[in-house]
């Protein structure tokens, strides 16, 4: 049997590694995405983590945060959005984070929402991100 860090090395062509706040894809030799999550809490290290792998896989990979996935709050003033727990996971759009995942999983790019923490709400940009 192959041990798990072998089967990484291997087919490191398609590795994926999600975390709370940064995706990574890596296009590999087996056409099929791995999906590994990277969990810790607000100032844990995700993001430096998941930057340091990106950077062991260049031009294979790509980084897709989910804080830019935090609900749109246009409806509310900025007193009532400047309230949201955005620890909480209602505070997360995760069916259009989940459709975006698998459009770059598929090989399909995206156009991912901008979000603003100084105004509690998306931008009226997007970016398009095509999958690594």
């Amino acid at each position: 049997a192959m041990r798990r860090i072998d089967c990484v090395t291997k087919i490191r062509k398609w590795v994926v590694f999600t975390t709370l706040l940064s995706i990574i894809f890596c296009q590999g030799i087996e056409a099929m995405p791995i999906l590994v999550g990277i969990a810790g809490g607000t100032g844990s290290g995700k993001t430096t983590l998941a930057t340091k792998i990106a950077e062991a896989f260049p031009k294979e990979a790509l980084i897709l945060s989910q804080d830019l996935y935090y609900k749109e709050t246009s409806h509310l003033s900025f007193e009532q959005a400047s309230k949201i727990n955005f620890d909480h996971p209602d505070s997360i759009d995760f069916e259009l984070f989940l459709d975006h995942l698998t459009n770059l999983k598929e090989g399909f790019g995206v156009e991912h929402p901008v979000y603003n923490f100084l105004i509690h709400n998306r931008e009226k940009k997007r970016i398009w991100i095509d999958p690594a």
